[in-house]
């Protein structure tokens, strides 16, 4: 299965296969949110955790506040709990971010879809490949 959202053209395209047969393929329109505003809203919430000091592993939905983009979260949270289980974001700019801050977007905007769980032996949330 899978289910990309573009941040300029805002269109997720799904396909779900049972039994490794395409069963079906849509194209799911969502409410155009432009790169930049989005941008805006990741880098006020990460700056909101950065002023409390708060690990990137400990940050929670209430430390990463996404009020501006609310609506888009919501329609993200529900690709990925009721859709195909996967989004894709592209146009981050992530050069403008360090490495350890783009962890701390990614785990911030994570906190909105519910609790991190290991998938590690050494049971790190996080990890950077």
């Amino acid at each position: 299965m899978y289910a990309g959202c573009d941040l300029g053209a805002v269109t997720a395209r799904v396909v779900i296969i049972e039994d490794d047969t395409i069963v079906s393929a849509e194209t799911m329109p969502y409410k155009k949110l432009p790169v930049q505003a989005a941008v805006e809203a990741f880098d006020k919430a990460l700056r909101h955790v950065q002023s409390k000091g708060i690990e990137t592993e400990t940050i929670t939905r209430e430390d990463f506040p996404l009020d501006d983009i609310a609506d888009s979260v919501a329609r993200w949270e529900n690709v990925v709990q009721e859709g195909v289980g996967l989004l894709l974001l592209t146009g981050f700019p992530v050069d403008h971010y360090t490495r350890e801050e783009c962890g701390m977007i990614y785990f911030g905007l994570g906190s909105h879809f519910g609790a991190a769980q290991s998938q590690s032996l050494m049971g790190d949330l996080l990890g950077h490949v």
